[in-house]
């Protein structure tokens, strides 16, 4: 179990970091701050559509 654990703590890490680097301070933004800008990009209908896109073409790859 620990090990799952720690492999989940390490990809929340990697995630973190990805999220951060597009952040212009990221030292200085708060978990609502970044709540309300993931709420704001995901409930645009153009970004939901380029989502759904990204993750049909992720499949794509998958199987071929």
């Amino acid at each position: 179990m620990n090990g799952k654990l720690e492999k989940l703590n390490q990809e929340m890490e990697k995630t973190e970091a990805r999220l951060e680097s597009h952040l212009p301070h990221p030292e200085s933004v708060t978990d609502g701050q970044v709540s309300t800008i993931l709420k704001i990009l995901f409930h645009r209908g153009d970004t939901k559509r380029l989502v759904a896109q990204a993750l049909t073409e992720n499949r794509k790859e998958d199987t071929e």
